[in-house]
């Protein structure tokens, strides 16, 4: 006989067993950005947070990562992909978590104390639509200390910046967040 107080205790009148509430079925552990479990997250942050968005192939931001992995120590580097090509290569290149889309950037960007991408990524729509308004403006909404890159194929043009390989920029955001944390 197949009832359904076979399997719910609670209709068999077994007063033994506790009954879940419906936040407690899909409770999960929480953890900090360094990765460390915890009952407040983001609560406990060490060193400091930075967050770097890439999308395409990936390659600018697996640059940077390399780059700040060998540059500087207690850093804890997200890697954001507008897809998933562009997360695979940065985690490969050395960051410590890696997401992909929309809603990872729109989230991750609270979290971050520097975001570092190429210019693009304030812009809505751009890098070929890969950029939606709401990335883009949740990014130019942080509160993290934005380091842009420029890119010519963004459509962005800005006066005053001198056009060099992009591999010099990206040895110039180790100094930048070195005196950011300084400070």
């Amino acid at each position: 006989m197949n009832t359904l107080s076979q399997y719910d205790p609670r209709l068999r009148g077994d007063n033994s067993v506790k009954t879940a509430r419906f936040g407690d079925l899909f409770a999960m552990p929480t953890s900090d950005y360094d990765g460390t479990d915890s009952e407040a997250a983001g609560k406990v942050r060490k060193g400091v947070n930075i967050l770097v968005i890439d999308g395409m192939g990936g390659g600018i931001g697996k640059s940077v990562i390399e780059h700040l992995k060998n540059a500087l120590a207690d850093v804890k580097i997200m890697a954001v992909g507008t897809n998933s090509i562009a997360t695979s290569a940065m985690l490969k290149s050395g960051a410590d978590w890696g997401a992909t889309g929309e809603n990872a950037v729109v989230f991750n960007c609270a979290k971050a104390d520097y975001i570092i991408g190429v210019i693009g990524i304030i812009v809505a729509n751009s890098m070929h639509g890969e950029i939606s308004p709401r990335m883009a403006a949740a990014i130019a909404d942080s509160n993290a200390h934005k380091i842009l890159i420029p890119n010519d194929r963004c459509n962005v043009s800005v006066l005053g910046v001198a056009e060099k390989p992009v591999q010099s920029y990206i040895s110039e955001i180790a100094q930048i967040i070195t005196r950011g944390i300084d400070k």
